[in-house]
């Protein structure tokens, strides 16, 4: 594949300020149909879901990881991985949930509200299994746009991208596009999760199912994720793409310039990651950048645009475990490597034919902004969809047609 040389784009978005507002449920099973697998399940007086199940991974799936340093992959079941994720669309919710022992549920009840069982608490008298309600507050300071983009420097000795040349078949309008994610999960957060490979999965999928809601506002072409792969990381020894921050280890801090610099050269070296669209770091340190010799921490994700399917299909969120607040980044960043810059911005000079939005107002707040207005904030304007329309029919981008046997 013929490509420019180009250099990092940066994406920053606030990152998560605390978790407050804890409450104690016990949430119900109000209805259960077999024949279509709707759940009707109150959280509270206040909310009631209206569950359906979602799909997430592909029919089969690998999961590569380590054991005492010996690289090993587990074979999974992407229906059996998934059997317990639900969703309710209206509410951008997704869940996941177990009735084997008491009703469990773990995930997103939309932008901020959060559910999880509560641990160590004993049940009600009639049986029924504490969970603690959360919200997850955001920092109030917005990502700074002078920040979002860096200037492409094609070298004259490449050769002319694909995308470049003129081409004459006719328009395809797809149904569906299924861009397929290999999830990295990075040490910080395995730990956090004491490496328990099932419980991994099933937080990827939380995170991955909620931010394929948000994709669900696309029309044409219509997009849903499919996650082909997990990576959990077992040892930061696993990890050389990192790039700490001299004299603050305690704080986590990682410079996400460099680091995806040098994630994008170890995914070139793993075989496993060839035949994937998109490989994507989810990771629980702290994105920094410097900036006037200040160490500025406000970036939580970062893409290359219209990386997809190129040797810059690489891209990283932050997220801290419990959370999910890195949600909406994912479903931002993800969008940048199918080609979307942020409403109002104007066409890229890579790849060739890009149209860019500067014909979609910032300020409507859809998902290519920083505004987060309700209900525009989980929805994707039409300028980007044109874009994620524009990038599939270039040839340079055939992977988004082909399919993962």
């Amino acid at each position: 594949m013929r490509l420019y040389l180009m250099t990092w784009v940066v994406f920053a978005l606030t990152a998560v300020h605390e978790i407050t507002a804890m409450t104690i449920v016990y949430p119900e099973m109000l209805e259960s149909r077999a024949e279509d697998g709707l759940k009707m399940v109150k959280i509270s007086d206040d909310i009631t879901l209206t569950l359906r199940s979602s799909s997430i991974f592909s029919e089969e799936f690998f999961i590569h990881s380590t054991r005492d340093g010996v690289p090993i992959a587990y074979h999974m079941s992407g229906p059996e991985t998934e059997k317990n994720l639900y969703h309710d669309e209206e509410r951008m919710a997704t869940v996941h949930l177990s009735d084997e022992d008491g009703l469990n549920i773990e995930g997103v009840l939309g932008d901020t509200l959060r559910i999880k069982p509560a641990e160590g608490m004993e049940r009600s008298l009639d049986g029924q299994v504490p969970h603690t309600l959360y919200e997850v507050h955001y920092s109030d300071e917005e990502g700074d746009p002078r920040h979002d983009y860096g200037v492409p420097k094609p070298n004259a000795t490449d050769v002319t991208p694909e995308s470049r040349l003129i081409f004459n078949m006719g328009l395809r309008i797809p149904v569906l596009i299924h861009p397929e994610v290999y999830v990295v999960v990075d040490y910080t957060i395995c730990h956090a999760m004491k490496f328990k490979i099932k419980k991994i999965a099933r937080y990827v999928a939380i995170m991955f199912n909620s931010a394929n809601l948000r994709y669900r506002s696309m029309v044409q072409p219509r997009v849903q994720l499919t996650v082909v792969g997990i990576k959990v990381t077992n040892t930061a020894s696993e990890e050389p793409y990192m790039v700490q921050v001299e004299g603050h280890a305690a704080t986590r801090n990682i410079l996400y310039g460099p680091t995806i610099d040098k994630f994008k050269d170890y995914v070139a070296q793993q075989s496993y990651f060839v035949s994937c669209d998109i490989i994507w770091l989810l990771t629980g340190k702290n994105m920094s950048r410097w900036e006037d010799k200040k160490l500025i921490g406000n970036s939580g994700g970062f893409a290359f645009v219209a990386g997809v399917c190129t040797k810059w299909k690489v891209g990283m969120t932050e997220e801290r475990y419990g959370s999910y607040y890195g949600v909406f980044v994912l479903a931002h960043e993800i969008a940048h490597s199918l080609g979307c810059v942020h409403d109002g911005a104007k066409a890229n000079a890579w790849p060739a034919g890009h149209i860019g939005s500067a014909d979609c107002s910032y300020d409507d707040g859809y998902m290519m902004s920083y505004k987060y207005i309700s209900p525009n904030m989980y929805r994707f304007s039409l300028c980007c969809q044109r874009e994620v329309l524009n990038i599939y029919n270039r040839p340079q981008y055939d992977c988004l047609i082909k399919r993962i046997p």
